[in-house]
């Protein structure tokens, strides 16, 4: 018995559209599919997946966008790191007394052998995964996935900070500038005498480091104790007092 020409061409689509549902489709997706006896959802489906291939393209942008637009020395220095003339700083990823982590396009420290990009970076700093952490990077520095690549650089978009956040920015610039102070007053010569600044540094290191291991990993009573103290509030005035000084020279 022939059949007629438009029931064979219905046919024939229908084949080809189930022949691609297999091969295109991802296996979790397989199940439902086959469940599907019409074709008229079919472009339904399609359409949702064309929803989520273009959200995970605006992801890639946004991370294509961050890496190049956003350098790790920038985000240290937007963190609160001082980076010295070779571009090197305190790791924040373990002990580390004098600067062994290099910053410029990408980091890598010479101590723990930690390695990777700015977005590597920012997500091991505040313990944020990947995505979270170019999203942060793109809200800080004013960043958008438009597709386009801005020629001007961006400034830091200030936010409120809380008090943790705070307490962190506070010790790891008075780490950094103490660090910085033990290489630029060192005495040359064993008869010299100690500079104060130098002095500084050799007694308040550990005790910095000390109370950034309490609020990064101490338990919630010593977290506790040490955001009700004054301790962290005093170091942050004498920054600022240093840095009033130095400008006024």
């Amino acid at each position: 018995m022939n059949r007629p020409k438009k029931e064979k061409g219905i046919r024939r689509t229908h084949n080809v559209m189930v022949r691609f549902k297999q091969r295109c489709l991802p296996p979790h997706t397989l199940e439902s599919s086959r469940m599907c006896k019409s074709t008229e959802d079919f472009p339904i489906r399609q359409g949702l997946l064309k929803i989520r291939r273009r959200k995970i393209f605006k992801n890639n942008n946004l991370f294509e966008i961050v890496k190049l637009n956003i350098t790790t020395r920038q985000a240290a220095e937007a963190y609160g790191f001082r980076p010295n003339r070779s571009s090197m700083i305190c790791c924040p990823f373990h002990a580390d007394r004098n600067p062994s982590m290099k910053v410029d396009f990408r980091f890598h420290c010479f101590g723990c052998g930690v390695d990777g990009d700015v977005i590597d970076f920012t997500a091991k700093l505040f313990q944020l995964s990947l995505l979270q952490a170019v999203e942060k990077l793109a809200a800080d520095f004013g960043l958008s996935a438009t597709g386009t690549f801005p020629s001007i650089r961006y400034k830091l978009v200030e936010k409120p900070l809380n008090q943790k956040e705070q307490f962190y920015k506070i010790l790891c610039g008075y780490r950094s500038l103490l660090a910085d102070w033990r290489i630029t007053y060192a005495p040359q010569n064993p008869e010299d005498p100690l500079h104060p600044c130098f002095i500084a540094s050799i007694h308040y290191a550990d005790r910095v480091q000390y109370l950034l291991d309490i609020l990064l990993q101490g338990s919630s009573h010593e977290k506790q104790q040490l955001l009700n103290g004054k301790e962290v509030t005093a170091l942050g005035k004498a920054i600022e007092r240093y840095k009033e000084t130095e400008a006024a020279t």
